[in-house]
């Protein structure tokens, strides 16, 4: 799962975390999540997190930058299922071990 947390409404109040979707494939150097809709739901959004489905954070604060965002596929109630590709920016050392950790551990690789 990945999640994001959205600055809040007030400067002073705490970050919103939002679960934005799954995990639709992982690497070293970046990932892909499919995630619905909403209007304005990634603005000022720097960092991810990446945690398991019970809400374990793995990997906290990874920086990124958009690649890619498009849509997939529409829902009956018009809201629009989108992909979103992003390349991880300025890895810590400590987030480059578990991302590793996390890759050996939940990942697979597709074959041919």
């Amino acid at each position: 799962m990945v999640m994001i947390a959205k600055p809040s409404l007030l400067k002073l109040g705490k970050p919103v975390v939002v679960k934005l979707g799954p995990v639709k494939d992982i690497g070293m150097r970046g990932l892909a999540v499919q995630y619905v809709d909403q209007k304005n739901l990634l603005r000022n959004v720097k960092a991810l997190s990446i945690a398991m489905p019970d809400g374990r954070v793995v990997v906290d604060g990874i920086q990124f930058e958009t690649v890619k965002d498009f849509e997939v596929a529409e829902l009956p109630d018009a809201r629009k299922i989108r992909t979103l590709c992003v390349h991880f920016t300025g890895l810590l050392p400590m987030q480059k071990v578990r991302l590793e950790r996390f890759i050996e551990d939940y990942a697979s690789e597709l074959e041919g």
